[in-house]
């Protein structure tokens, strides 16, 4: 639910210019989204790698990948 929602923040960054008085206001709303957009694009990337090293560690516990450094000790 939440990465559907962040992903059409990130697409959705594109200020309409007709809705402001004048340049300054423009400029500005397209530096937040521009902001907001890489905010949103870095928290999935950091989402992303959670969710990887989650799957690995769960691999891990069931057995089903070997651990290179524990069987490299014995």
């Amino acid at each position: 639910m939440l990465l559907p929602y962040l992903d059409l923040q990130v697409r959705s960054a594109i200020v309409d210019p007709r809705k402001f008085k004048n340049d300054e206001e423009y400029a500005y709303a397209q530096k937040v989204a521009w902001a907001k957009g890489q905010f949103v694009t870095e928290l999935l990337g950091w989402i992303d790698m959670k969710v990887a090293e989650a799957e690995m560690l769960s691999e891990k516990e069931q057995g089903k990948t070997l651990d290179k450094v524990r069987a490299s000790l014995s």
